[in-house]
């Protein structure tokens, strides 16, 4: 090895101690004293609970924080933040605060971080309640296993799953899977994704589903029974209805008499399409 190449390393592997001991020192004399809070070695750790009441919406907007809201029997929401993953911690711990009757949950924005572990986001709600929710989170998962009227769930990389009863719903994911399982109570579905799968269920009052995904594959889970106007497109998938063993072809629509209708649109481009039980 050369003289140049060798000093070339020893350049490159002094950055990568270097960096890491610059961000702690601007923390230091920045933001405070260093305690060992900065530092995780292990996951699950409170670092904030709070209650609130006479809530009737929730928007969550998180950068790389996973969201989870499911139910309990009783009243108010509560919210728990934990540490998640192993080694220096952000300290960008989500913001809670209530903006009329909306919950509001942001993650700030840091314009430099070199953080190794995380926060999970955790809410429960009262079962009985139809709340309104509008959850982002760019790299975590967002999952919903509460009731609502209206969701609107959006991840770029992370997972996108609802699993409870709700009437109109719309999710949407880059990289990450989109698992939607309504009830009876659901009457709209809109899922939107690039490279993920997409899965579909919904009862017999369902009047539209969309499912638009580049190259992942897409099942719908609707009552056998149900009849549907359906359009579809896939460019290299294969297309069919599994109830009735019926195969369509690559570009075009179908109707399907039955107990009811339901407007359903699947395009893809490189997945199969199916209508099937999946759950």
């Amino acid at each position: 090895m050369s003289n140049r190449t060798l000093n070339i390393v020893k350049l490159v592997f002094l950055l990568l101690i270097l960096i890491p001991l610059c961000v702690i020192s601007y923390r230091i004399v920045v933001k405070g004293s260093m305690n060992m809070s900065v530092f995780s070695i292990g996951s699950g750790e409170l670092v904030r609970q709070e209650s609130f009441s006479d809530v009737s919406a929730v928007r969550v907007d998180l950068v790389s924080c996973p969201v989870t809201v499911t139910t309990h029997e009783g009243n108010g929401v509560s919210v728990d933040i934990s540490k998640i993953g192993l080694g220096i911690q952000g300290r960008n711990i989500p913001t809670v605060k209530m903006e009329g009757n909306t919950l509001v949950i942001t993650e700030p924005r840091a314009i430099v971080s070199f953080s190794t572990a995380g926060y999970h986001v955790e809410l429960s709600v009262p079962a009985n309640d139809r709340m309104d929710y509008d959850m982002k989170s760019v790299s975590g998962h967002v999952h919903l296993e509460a009731p609502s009227d209206k969701a609107y769930l959006r991840s770029t990389s992370g997972s996108v799953r609802l699993d409870a009863s709700c009437v109109d719903v719309t999710a949407e994911s880059v990289s990450g899977s989109i698992r939607i399982h309504g009830d009876d109570s659901t009457k709209s579905v809109r899922a939107d994704n690039t490279s993920g799968s997409i899965r579909v269920a919904a009862g017999k009052n369902v009047e539209s589903i969309y499912a638009d995904s580049t190259s992942g594959s897409i099942k719908i889970s609707i009552p056998e029974s149900l009849g549907y106007k359906m359009d579809y497109k896939s460019v290299s998938g294969s297309i069919k209805d599994e109830y009735r063993g019926i195969k369509y072809d690559k570009n075009g629509s179908a109707l399907m008499k039955g107990d009811g209708e339901v407007d359903i649109t699947a395009h893809n481009v490189s997945g199969s399409i199916r209508l099937e039980d999946w759950d």
